[in-house]
């Protein structure tokens, strides 16, 4: 029943309410939800601590789930609101994180642009404890499969039954689109690899009812082996690769 109430406040929030940076609750004053489709530029909110509520929220559905479709909303949350909640030198943050200032008008708490610091400093605090969990959100396993959901370079030992399986991911996602993974179980054996591809390839950027291109034309993504082509069809928003993996 829990699972049902959060499968229906997720539709509400991705076909209705969610801004296309992955911001929650546009209403200032209350600091949440509006009506449907009230979702103004200038005069939003968008708490930062929203933001990583959204990632978080996201995470554990897709755990849920086994469906990548949270974890692509959690990952434009996670790369374009919870991450712009904080200056690049790490000392100033935004509490309100509007779409569309001007540098004059004060939205940001009394300020109008990044603060050092808040009366009420829980979007300082929410980003300490999101950012070094972001390792945890790249990889998942089952006893037979292994999830690739967040991608960058990286490297990590998948603990699979009968075997230790090392993988290294060398990527500039999301900056560039190309990934290439090596890996190498302890020994061979058979289990799947399942590859996250993105909504943001096909007809939509984001999942839900808000955001579609007007350019129609879907990204086309490859699959390669050891540099061979691989047919794999996708399911849940995964590309499945099971076979009999060998070191390399």
């Amino acid at each position: 029943s829990y699972a049902r109430a959060a499968e229906q406040i997720w539709h509400d929030i991705v076909d209705t309410k969610m801004h296309i940076i992955g911001g929650l609750g546009a209403t200032h004053g209350i600091e949440g939800f509006g009506p449907e489709y009230e979702l103004p530029n200038r005069n939003t909110y968008n708490e930062t601590c929203a933001a990583v509520a959204n990632v978080f929220f996201n995470f554990r559905m897709y755990l849920l789930h086994k469906d990548a479709k949270y974890f692509d909303v959690a990952e434009v949350a996670l790369l374009n609101n919870s991450l712009a909640g904080m200056g690049l030198g790490g000392k100033d943050f935004f509490y309100v994180n509007v779409l569309e200032a001007d540098g004059i008008k004060k939205f940001n708490h009394g300020t109008a642009g990044r603060s050092d610091w808040f009366g009420c400093a829980c979007c300082p605090s929410n980003l300490a404890r999101l950012v070094p969990q972001v390792s945890g959100y790249m990889y998942s396993h089952t006893d037979t499969e292994i999830y690739l959901t967040l991608y960058g370079s990286s490297k990590t030992e998948i603990p699979l039954p009968g075997r230790k399986v090392a993988i290294t991911q060398t990527t500039d996602y999301p900056f560039d689109g190309k990934i290439a993974l090596e890996i190498n179980p302890a020994t061979s054996g058979k289990f799947a690899l399942k590859l996250r591809i993105p909504t943001w390839t096909g007809k939509q950027f984001v999942p839900g009812k808000l955001y579609s291109y007007t350019d129609k034309s879907e990204a086309k993504w490859t699959l390669k082996v050891n540099g061979s082509p691989v047919a794999a069809d996708t399911l849940r928003g995964f590309a499945t690769i099971d076979r009999t993996w060998a070191k390399g």
